[in-house]
């Protein structure tokens, strides 16, 4: 290894260094995350030097500003952004599912800002179970004798086939089974 490598890996900033410096003081994430995150701009700064790739200060100066700011660009902008939904598929799970009215959007907010009685049952005083809150409005809809709430297409269809087919063999189709 040449004296210059040596010289830039002992100039390479030490992970509680990278903590200190934007974008990863105080930044969104837990402290373990962004520790994760500095260890490996350190790692690849220090690949950089010993691949040959940072030959000099400014170089790793520059490499160094890079990195970091691939990180702000990456802790910076939301995960999920919103999408044109052109696929034909209403219900689609890559773009989200369907979108929700405002209305639902203000109730979701409301009870999930704080505790709610999912599983509690208010009248009686105790334990609840979250398939009664639906079941009533459910069965209503469909004017059915009884109502359950599953959360995947995969689950409703075994229970559907339980109900109408027991015992019974059926071919389904994995091509258009569930949109995924």
């Amino acid at each position: 290894m040449k004296e210059e490598q040596r010289a830039l890996l002992r100039a390479l900033p030490a992970v509680d260094a990278l903590l200190r410096r934007a974008p990863l003081a105080g930044a969104a994430v837990t402290t373990e995350v962004a520790t994760v995150i500095a260890r490996e701009v350190a790692a690849a700064l220090r690949h950089g030097v010993t691949a040959g790739q940072i030959g000099d200060a400014d170089a790793l100066a520059r490499a160094e500003a890079a990195a970091l700011h691939q990180v702000d660009e990456l802790l910076g902008r939301p995960r999920l952004r919103p999408v044109w939904n052109g696929t034909g598929v209403l219900i689609h799970t890559n773009a989200g599912r369907a979108p929700l009215s405002a209305a639902a959007l203000a109730a979701i907010t409301a009870t999930a800002a704080g505790y709610s009685n999912l599983e509690l049952d208010l009248d009686r005083g105790e334990r609840g179970s979250r398939q009664d809150l639906l079941r009533p409005l459910l069965r209503w809809l469909g004017r059915a004798e009884d109502a359950l709430v599953v959360n995947n297409g995969a689950a409703a269809l075994m229970l559907a086939l339980h109900a109408l087919a027991p015992g019974r063999t059926v071919l389904v189709s994995r091509g258009e089974l569930v949109e995924i």
